[in-house]
């Protein structure tokens, strides 16, 4: 990209500027998270074979009208988000289950009784 000559900028244009930007990466992150649970249904349940093509990549150049190679970065991708999801999710049960027994050492046996109920 070219460098071009800055364009002065008032403080509020500046900032609804930024969130604009900010705004569509929302939107890009979106897209992206439901690009990937889309293609990882429809790449298990393999919707080439039912609408006749030969491969992933046969159909996403029919169908969705994407390179071969760009067909299976999507698959590559939506591998990559999948590990995410396991890890994040392995690693918050991990947290909890570390904080349940942290909190079951430090706290009170009988909570009605540390409450002041009965």
């Amino acid at each position: 990209m070219a460098q071009e000559p800055a364009v002065p900028v008032s403080d509020a244009e500046a900032r609804r500027l930024t969130g604009a930007v900010r705004e569509s990466v929302e939107q890009v992150r979106s897209a992206v998270l439901v690009l990937t649970e889309r293609v990882r249904a429809a790449y298990r349940r393999r919707v080439w074979v039912a609408l006749g093509y030969p491969s992933w990549g046969a159909y996403a150049a029919g169908e969705l009208e994407v390179s071969r190679s760009t067909a299976y970065r999507l698959l590559d991708l939506a591998a990559a988000a999948e590990a995410i999801e396991d890890v994040a999710e392995r690693d918050a049960e991990e947290v909890l289950h570390v904080l349940a027994e942290e909190i079951g050492a430090a706290a009170p046996r009988n909570y009605s009784r540390a409450a002041g109920t009965r």
